[in-house]
């Protein structure tokens, strides 16, 4: 549809407000979806996203990262001179 990231926002304090969201519903659409449809192949796509529509599977999404394991807050990214 091409809409922004505002009009997520909109539509999920909606839902939240109206009892028919769970916690894990932003991460389900906004996230895994997302990643699905922008960096997925077409068999990933067709596999997965149908069935996502219709609440026939949920998803979630796992990050880990060096000397951060699953602790999101704990990534760093020092600055680094160029200067050599």
């Amino acid at each position: 549809m091409g809409l922004d990231y505002l009009f997520d926002v909109v539509v999920f304090e909606e839902l939240w407000r109206s009892g028919a969201s769970r916690s894990g519903f932003l991460i389900h659409t906004d996230l895994v979806a997302t990643y699905l449809l922008s960096f997925g192949t077409e068999a990933q796509k067709r596999q997965w996203l149908p069935k996502m529509c219709r609440a026939k599977r949920s998803a979630s999404l796992g990050m880990t990262e060096p000397h951060a394991g699953s602790d999101l807050k704990a990534i760093s990214n020092p600055r680094r001179s160029r200067r050599r």
